[in-house]
């Protein structure tokens, strides 16, 4: 996965300095997209490299029944 396959992300930032930042990515695959969140250091593409490799594949339907 490259930087060249993301479609979108959506930082949250953290309310103290203790924490890192939760990242929400798009990423567009061959069988259509797939969405990763995760935490990275900074909102930089370091930290949305990091999230689209070790992030956690999420389906947004999931915020629906929430």
């Amino acid at each position: 996965m490259t930087a060249t396959n993301l479609e979108g992300a959506i930082w949250f930032a953290p309310w103290t300095r203790d924490l890192e930042y939760i990242g929400i990515v798009k990423i567009r695959t061959d069988k259509g997209y797939k969405y990763k969140i995760g935490t990275a250091e900074n909102n930089d593409l370091a930290g949305l490299k990091r999230i689209m490799e070790k992030g956690d594949i999420f389906d947004p339907k999931m915020f629906e029944d929430f």
